[in-house]
């Protein structure tokens, strides 16, 4: 579900958020993401296998290992991103703040999906993405920003079901 975006014709007035009129012009799409338990690796995985599936080229990065150069030359191909981070304690994790702000000028005229993976409540998760896009649209100065909510994983086991991440996919490809 879509929290917050940039573009308000995108967004129902319903339910804050069911993103509409997407294309992906891009061949390929780059996802960026961290991890903490493996739950964010493991939905990776899987939104990678659907979107390949759909024929879109997909990279991957752990943030944690991909350097920042290597980020800068992937995006110079795409002009769609997906970053995916774990929220914990009402944070972003740092190591995708950091990457965000390090290729601040490869993401401007981008387009970026923000996922955040996690078990909060919905009023707080629409509290930190609104921040997280007043960050990316007025610091980083990012033109088009969706914020994305994903159930996390709970004791070793992924939350988000296959059913659910075909409809996340499907936002993103429209």
């Amino acid at each position: 579900m879509v929290l917050h975006s940039t573009s308000p014709q995108m967004m129902s007035p319903a339910h804050c958020g069911v993103v509409t009129g997407l294309r992906l012009a891009d061949p390929l799409l780059l996802i960026l993401y961290t991890t903490v338990h493996g739950h964010t690796r493991r939905l990776t995985e899987l939104l990678t296998e659907i979107l390949r599936k759909r024929g879109v080229e997909v990279r991957t990065y752990d943030v944690r290992v991909a350097s920042s150069e290597e980020v800068r030359r992937e995006l110079t191909k795409t002009n769609t991103v997906l970053v995916l981070t774990p929220v914990y304690c009402f944070r972003v994790r740092p190591e995708i703040l950091r990457v965000l702000e390090e290729v601040r000028e490869e993401l401007r005229g981008k387009r970026v999906f923000i996922g955040l993976v996690g078990l909060l409540g919905k009023v707080n998760l629409w509290f930190l993405g609104r921040k997280l896009l007043r960050y990316l649209t007025e610091v980083l100065q990012v033109k088009q920003v969706w914020i994305l909510t994903i159930r996390g994983g709970l004791l070793g086991r992924l939350l988000v079901s296959r059913r659910e991440l075909e409809t996340l996919a499907q936002e993103i490809l429209r």
